[in-house]
């Protein structure tokens, strides 16, 4: 079971349960795709995320900050993704909606926590991430203090916004971790202080799957249809992304689908080529089509297409062939076709760097 709370930054009625949520108050909410709604209209933010206990010691991951994409981010996913089954924390000293999207994906397999600044943690391991993070030391409670560098400070402090750049509480941390020979002879240069070389995680190689929609976000042209088929697929894979060359404004599923997380609203434009270039299939669910203008573009370019049960579309598509004509009521066996042009992933570098990454979460560097 997965608890998901959140702090309500807006007051609003909830349409669910018709009760009020004032400004500053926490709430539990049931499922990602509600936390994923209430942050997108901005009426709330996460604030943590938790799962059943796991068996192990616990570590827990200490950050500034966390955004969509960078650095840190992509390192804190291959963490994740690779000791799903340990007993993992992460914790953000940021809590604006800026890293929604990194707590919800860290949040599939780990606890995690926007802190508000007056939390209290218990662990066996900590591992501050940023300099700064370690702020948060007095708060914390652990067998272990582990501090990265992510810099090579020789480089780093010859700008002037960083000439300053301390460790707090340097004393108190058992061992500095470098990600790389360069960040360890930074630190050692500028700071003094010695350190082990624990690289960063890659995430594993992985194909996603691309979708593009060439029609209206209208229920005529069937966006519904479109946000439902997103849901089915995410049961089973979160590797893929719906491009949808439409314009939200005069949608009324604009938030469903600012809320899924899976689907990209981009600006229309005569191009359709740009986004049909390198996709796996083009989706049409419209509830009515006569030419079907977007489906013959996708077929003349030799991309398959997932269209509704329509008499036009019948006569352009064989099913298994050249695309799929899905069911209303999209059968499990049908999607599972979909999702099966996902090659597997392939064994790389995280293989090699994972050993130091074991000792380190025991704690034993």
């Amino acid at each position: 079971m997965t608890r998901y709370t959140m702090r309500i930054t807006r007051d609003f009625t909830d349409a669910k349960t018709l009760q009020p949520r004032l400004h500053g108050q926490y709430i539990e909410v049931e499922d990602e795709q509600r936390a994923r709604l209430i942050s997108s209209l901005g009426l709330g933010h996460i604030s943590k995320i938790e799962h059943e206990p796991k068996e192990g010691p616990r570590i827990l991951f200490i950050s500034t900050r966390l955004y969509k994409i960078g650095g840190l981010e992509t390192a804190d996913r291959a963490i994740s993704e690779q000791f799903k089954s340990k007993n993992i924390a992460f914790l953000t000293l940021n809590t604006d909606a800026a890293c929604t999207e990194q707590l919800l994906y860290l949040g599939r397999y780990h606890d995690v926590y926007a802190d508000n600044g007056e939390g209290r943690y218990e662990c066996d391991v900590a591992i501050f991430q940023h300099y700064d993070s370690a702020l948060a030391i007095d708060r914390i409670k652990a067998r272990k203090y582990y501090q990265q560098c992510h810099n090579d400070l020789s480089t780093l402090k010859k700008v002037a916004t960083f000439q300053n750049i301390k460790y707090a509480n340097a004393d108190k941390m058992d061992k500095f971790l470098a990600v790389s020979e360069t960040a360890k002879a930074g630190l050692k240069k500028e700071l003094g202080i010695d350190s082990v070389v624990v690289p960063n995680l890659m995430p594993e190689p992985r194909k996603l799957l691309k979708f593009v929609v060439l029609s209206r976000a209208s229920r005529e042209k069937g966006i519904d249809r479109v946000i439902e088929l997103a849901k089915r697929i995410e049961k089973y894979t979160s590797d893929f992304v719906i491009f949808l060359a439409a314009n939200l404004e005069q949608s009324e599923n604009a938030a469903q689908i600012k809320a899924s997380g899976h689907i990209v609203p981009v600006e229309p434009s005569v191009y359709a080529e740009a986004l049909l270039e390198g996709a796996d299939y083009l989706i049409q669910l419209s509830r009515s089509e006569s030419f079907c203008y977007s489906v013959r573009e996708a077929l003349a370019r030799k991309v398959p297409v997932i269209v509704s049960d329509l008499a036009e579309l019948r006569k352009l598509v064989t099913d298994g062939e050249n695309g799929y004509i899905l069911a209303d009521d999209m059968p499990e066996e049908q999607i599972l076709n979909i999702i099966n042009k996902i090659p597997k992933p392939k064994k790389a570098y995280t293989q090699t760097v994972a050993p130091i990454w074991y000792k380190a979460l025991k704690g034993e560097l």
